[in-house]
């Protein structure tokens, strides 16, 4: 079973580049791949939650997917 801390790394690395690619070019399409990458992340951390906290309920896979 993969730790909880494993997820959320990915999450902070996946988010970082995000907001680097977001803050650092004014191609629009570079910010626009900027957006999905931190929107990635954030559905990682709500499954990653959803998985370590309540594994029995849904409620973390229908936030990733309203997301």
């Amino acid at each position: 079973m993969i730790p909880l801390s494993w997820y959320l790394i990915v999450a902070a690395a996946l988010f970082s580049i995000g907001v680097y690619g977001v803050l650092s070019r004014r191609n629009a399409i570079v910010v626009l791949m900027g957006v999905e990458l931190m929107l990635n992340a954030v559905n990682l951390n709500l499954l990653a939650f959803w998985r370590y906290v309540t594994p029995a309920e849904v409620t973390g896979q229908v936030f990733a997917i309203i997301v």
